[in-house]
């Protein structure tokens, strides 16, 4: 076995059906098994199973609550055959075939132990994929929402690259989990994802454990696939935005010293307070279930923000 792609489904039943239908028509050059973990989704997504066990070996894991992104990955690490590991979102799809180039290139290129690829939005504008590791700078662009004008502009904001930068291969800190292709002994090195990290900044968390030891990350822009951002999380918006904050903490926590933490704390009480004015100033005529999420979110963003 070379390669196992490992997917993690959290109710994306058609996002995943059209994944797996893009992999069977162009990932045509690669032996490959498919790993799906599945986090108790109520869409009746393990219908896939069935639909798709004839077409490449599918192993289907079907997890009794939503374990998270980092956990349920990990469920599928585990068992993977393949001395290549892909984690792909479910809410990716396949363009073209450049995919079979990037695996057979990645496989006997002994430099890099991670690679990620260039996503695309559903407009094939590029979408942000890879980037340097989050310190102060990166966190005050980030969390006072500088570093949207900044790549409006054409400029790095240090955690993220321009939208010209990542039309070139270059070596980040970290590549998105949304598409996070390794080595398979990378695991043998440092370990699997932290499972502390419920959602957002385990991916980041676990490129930086691996640069931390010398292991070498690419991104390459000639591979190329879609990116429905938040095709999963988007549904359950109030929940990803507490995620969000309590990841970021944690990660400052495990990496960086008491003085960025008690910075970036500081920063997420900013944002979430910003964010509630904002949204309470301009509700008089939209009160849609998604303001009313994200009024939630942001609220218990903010808490989190205090007594984390």
């Amino acid at each position: 076995m070379t390669c196992s792609i490992i997917i993690v489904n959290y109710n994306t039943k058609q996002l995943l059906d059209d994944l797996l239908q893009s992999i069977v028509i162009y990932l045509t050059d690669v032996t490959f098994e498919v790993i799906i973990i599945d986090n108790a989704s109520s869409d009746e997504s393990h219908k896939l199973f069935e639909k798709y066990n004839d077409k490449f070996k599918l192993k289907w894991i079907q997890n009794s609550a939503n374990y998270g992104f980092a956990r349920a990955n990990n469920q599928g690490i585990v068992v993977a055959r393949g001395n290549i590991l892909l984690l792909l979102n479910s809410d990716t799809l396949l363009i073209d075939d450049s995919l079979n180039k990037i695996f057979n290139a990645f496989e006997k290129d002994t430099r890099y132990s991670i690679v990620g690829c260039q996503l695309l939005n559903s407009d094939l504008s590029i979408q942000q994929s890879c980037g340097l590791r989050p310190n102060l700078q990166t966190e005050f662009l980030n969390k006072l929402m500088i570093d949207r004008l900044l790549i409006k502009l054409g400029l790095s904001t240090g955690l993220k690259y321009s939208r010209k930068q990542l039309q070139t291969t270059r070596e980040p800190d970290w590549v998105t989990g949304a598409f996070l292709m390794m080595k398979k002994d990378v695991i043998s090195q440092i370990g699997l994802l932290d499972e502390q990290i419920h959602m957002f900044y385990e991916d980041i968390d676990f490129c930086v454990r691996a640069k931390n030891i010398g292991l070498k990350i690419q991104y390459n822009p000639l591979a190329r696939i879609l990116h429905f951002h938040g095709g999963s999380w988007k549904k359950w918006r109030a929940k990803s935005i507490v995620d969000d904050a309590e990841s970021c903490l944690y990660f400052h926590r495990k990496h960086s010293g008491l003085l960025t933490v008690a910075i970036v704390r500081f920063l997420l009480i900013l944002q979430n307070s910003f964010r509630l004015l904002y949204l309470f100033a301009t509700i008089t005529k939209t009160n849609s279930t998604e303001i009313q999420a994200k009024r939630k979110g942001y609220w218990e963003a903010l808490k989190v923000s205090f007594k984390k």
